[in-house]
């Protein structure tokens, strides 16, 4: 079983995630948005907002930036706190919270780089339009994460992360449609 890895990969991937998910909820409450409805699915959740026909963009970047925030704030303390103690599992964590906050803000529609993204231009531009041109951009952030991914896998012959991320990524932009921009 993963979870009884005595590396605790897959545990201290789960706690950057609960981190990154709580910073989205913190400014959630910041903000004073209702937190309608939390689905947590196989590899994502979806914090839904109750007052989600109310559209504030300003307010909608900074719940998008609430969870890589926290993400690249508990890297620096560990980080920290790596120089001073120098265990390696302190590194670790540090590391995999600066991943998680690096590949959320990627503009990727279902991340929240692709969400501030089509926050920014649906407040200049029409929904669809939006929502278009955050796909594109989404797919010409994938293409080269994708070969860089195939790189990785034939440099290191058994590393297929970023690859089955990429690839991830590509078929929930593709099967999800515009169903992450409501």
């Amino acid at each position: 079983m993963s979870l009884m890895d005595k590396s605790c990969v897959v545990l201290v991937g789960l706690f950057a995630s609960i981190l990154h998910e709580f910073g989205h909820i913190i400014i959630m409450l910041y903000e004073k948005r209702e937190i309608g409805q939390i689905n947590v699915g196989m590899f994502n959740v979806d914090i839904i907002d109750g007052n989600r026909s109310e559209l504030n963009y300003k307010s909608d970047i900074k719940v998008l930036l609430g969870g890589p925030l926290i993400n690249y704030f508990t890297y620096l303390i560990f980080i920290i706190l790596y120089c001073i103690i120098k265990i390696d599992i302190i590194k670790f964590i540090a590391y995999e919270n600066l991943i998680i906050g690096i590949i959320n803000i990627l503009p990727i529609a279902n991340l929240d780089g692709g969400q501030i993204i089509f926050a920014i231009l649906s407040k200049f531009l029409r929904f669809d339009l939006s929502v278009r041109i955050t796909q594109i951009i989404s797919f010409l952030t994938l293409i080269p994460l994708s070969i860089l991914g195939f790189i990785i896998l034939f440099d290191s012959k058994y590393n297929f992360s970023l690859l089955f991320l990429s690839m991830y990524l590509m078929c929930i932009l593709l099967w999800k449609k515009d169903s992450f921009y409501i």
